[in-house]
């Protein structure tokens, strides 16, 4: 196999991974996710927000302590197999612990 080949295939191969995410919510509601590592945290968003029926403006995602930003992906964020993300409402612009 050519070289350039073995690198598009190792690319290819990271990109189509998938890994389970579990997302916690601030009163303790866990659900879990699996996405494809190169999916952007942007539609992992849109997804949780449409499951649980509130709008992505009233929510703000955690990993490691640190906001997640959206046009990271997973695999951009360090995201591995059952990590955790949490989940926070908004109240004035503010976390609510």
């Amino acid at each position: 196999m050519h070289k350039g080949s073995e690198a598009d295939a190792a690319v290819a191969e990271t990109n189509s991974q998938h890994i389970l995410l579990k997302l916690i919510s601030d009163d303790g509601i866990e659900t879990h996710m699996q996405i494809k590592t190169a999916v952007t945290m942007s539609r992992l968003k849109e997804v949780y927000c449409s499951h649980v029926g509130v709008g992505a403006d009233r929510l703000i995602f955690v990993f490691k302590g640190r906001e997640i930003n959206n046009i990271h992906t997973a695999s951009q964020a360090g995201m591995k197999n059952e990590d955790v993300i949490e989940v926070y409402g908004l109240q004035e612009r503010r976390w609510i612990h």
